[in-house]
């Protein structure tokens, strides 16, 4: 190694007796025999030029070649002398623990440390606390609920009953949307519900069927269908020639009208009731009167009422539940939504 600057350094050349370096290495020798200034120069090789002697020229042999100022080594050498251990372990105090990761932030770091792990234990017992309150806030917390389930039990049924029990009461309690407590008629109204007694579920409503002429279909069909041919039949006129009398007197235009058709079927064509012929005149009278489009009308009228009286005794068959099954105030409740929406 050659060296300026360095006096000690000065043209130095290694002994022959003196040992290669190893990966770790000792330095020792009496005070001012240049230990810290040797020990400084090894770890500015790192940088390639030293920070305490700017103006140092210096030349190194090594295996992987040679090294002067300016130029980093090529291998990272670490120096443990005096001033690194003021520099990053501070002066000792006690007994010194084994190192095994040093280096110069890690002294800051070790305090960072130290500092965080009092604030730690600071907090670890501050939890400790808060979680002993939250364990006797939940006890105080569970004997509320288990106090007020009896009490919600006897105001609902009127006894007290152990079918409603702590757990009902904070289901029932977390169920809420708002906070807010009732007013006293919607607590009444609220308790007079609660006391009601429990009914059997009610059947799933079946429509039944209806047989009208030849076909068999459901009721509300087959009420459609009625409503379209009553609908329908109002849309007829009849064209008749229509006798004063008969179409004042309805019963006896039925009963004209049924003779007149015993009488077609005469071999004498004589009327039984009077044993004599109807006049020309007569006859072209009560035919104008009962003429074919007025028969099919009837006749489509007999069977519109007819088909309504089935459809209505269908009806009265099913025309709803008894009072009795239901809730006291659902049949108010119901008949109100009807009459708004009608």
């Amino acid at each position: 190694m050659k060296s300026r600057i360095l006096a000690y350094f000065c043209n130095y050349k290694k002994p022959s007796d003196i040992s290669q370096f190893e990966r770790f290495n000792l330095i020792y020798g009496l005070n001012g025999s240049g230990k810290t200034t040797l020990s400084r120069f090894f770890s500015d090789l790192n940088e390639g030029q030293a920070d305490s002697f700017p103006s140092l020229k210096y030349k190194i042999k090594t295996d992987d070649g040679d090294f002067q100022q300016g130029k980093p080594y090529s291998r990272k050498i670490r120096v443990f002398n005096a001033e690194y251990v003021d520099a990053n372990i501070g002066q000792l105090e006690g007994t010194l623990n084994p190192i095994y990761v040093i280096g110069a932030e890690n002294k800051t770091l070790a305090e960072t440390v130290k500092s965080d792990e009092a604030v730690l234990l600071k907090m670890t017992q501050k939890l400790s606390e808060k979680q002993t309150e939250l364990a006797k806030l939940e006890k105080q917390r569970g004997k509320v609920f288990t106090d007020i389930a009896p009490k919600i039990t006897e105001a609902a049924k009127g006894a007290v009953t152990r079918t409603y029990n702590k757990r009902n009461a904070e289901n029932a309690y977390n169920g809420l949307v708002t906070f807010q407590q009732l007013k006293l008629e919607d607590l009444a109204e609220a308790s007079k519900t609660m006391k009601q007694s429990a009914m059997n579920k009610l059947t799933e409503f079946t429509v039944p069927q209806i047989r009208l002429g030849q076909t068999e279909k459901p009721l509300f069909d087959a009420i459609e269908l009625h409503v379209v041919a009553v609908s329908n039949i109002l849309q007829i006129s009849a064209t008749s020639s229509a006798i004063e009398r008969l179409k004042k007197n309805p019963a006896l235009a039925a009963w004209v009208e049924v003779g007149r058709e015993l009488h077609d079927h005469s071999a004498d064509m004589k009327c039984e009731y009077c044993r004599q012929k109807i006049p020309v005149e007569r006859e072209a009278e009560l035919a104008a009167h009962f003429n074919t489009s007025d028969a099919n009308l009837k006749a489509k009228i007999e069977r519109a009422i007819n088909e309504n009286r089935a459809i209505y005794e269908e009806v009265e068959r099913i025309r709803g539940l008894s009072e009795q099954v239901l809730y006291p105030g659902a049949v108010h409740s119901w008949l109100w939504s009807e009459t708004q929406h009608s």
